[in-house]
C-alpha cells in the first residue's frame, strides 16, 4: 500500500513527507502557537480579544442568538495565529 501511494504521489508531482517528520513539525508549530498565546497572557494583549468575544456575545445575545462559546473563539483565533505564523507573518491584535 505504501509502494501505491507513492507511486501515486510521484504520479502527481507531490512529495509525501514521512511520518515522524511530519509529527515533529506538527509539535513544533504547536509549541509555537502555545509561545504565542502565553506570551498574550503575559503581556495583557489577549485582553483585546476577550474585550471583543464580550461584546460580539452580548450582541448576539441582545439579539436573542446564540453565540460560539469562549473556547470556539479561542480556537478561531489560535488557527489565525497558525496561519499567520505558517506564512511567515507577525501577529497582532489592534483593539
Amino acid at each position: 500500500m505504501t509502494a501505491a501511494l507513492r507511486e501515486a504521489a510521484a504520479g502527481h508531482g507531490v512529495t509525501l513527507t514521512e511520518h515522524e517528520i511530519a509529527v515533529a513539525r506538527a509539535k513544533d508549530a504547536t509549541q509555537r502557537i502555545n509561545a504565542f498565546v502565553d506570551s498574550m497572557r503575559k503581556t495583557g494583549s489577549l485582553q483585546v480579544f476577550n474585550r471583543h468575544y464580550k461584546a460580539a456575545r452580548a450582541a448576539a445575545l441582545a439579539r436573542g442568538e446564540s453565540f460560539m462559546s469562549y473556547t470556539a473563539a479561542l480556537g478561531r483565533l489560535r488557527s489565525q495565529i497558525a496561519a499567520r505564523l505558517a506564512a511567515g507573518a507577525t501577529c497582532t491584535l489592534r483593539g
